[in-house]
């Protein structure tokens, strides 16, 4: 599976606090992958061009191995992307 940037379906939880935890995302290749998130080790806000974004680097097990990637939000857009599996 390689992506650079594509944008995916995301299952995330909001708590009361604002505070976003991405939970499992979905990502259509060939066939549809389910990717659950197991560790969020960093989260930072930034603007791109202008553009607030929330990112999320990540760790799970996609395919028998550990990789690391970053998610990233989109608030005015409301939409996830997903950055280099």
């Amino acid at each position: 599976m390689k992506v650079v940037a594509k944008p995916i379906d995301m299952l995330a939880l909001f708590d009361v606090a604002g505070q976003i935890h991405p939970i499992r995302f979905r990502l259509e290749e060939d066939e549809q992958v389910v990717v659950k998130v197991d560790q969020v080790f960093s989260r930072s806000f930034e603007k791109k061009a202008g553009i607030p974004v929330y990112v999320f680097d990540c760790i799970s097990d996609i395919e028998g191995q550990r990789k690391t990637y970053q998610l990233k939000y989109e608030i005015e857009d409301n939409k996830w992307i997903l950055f280099k599996i």
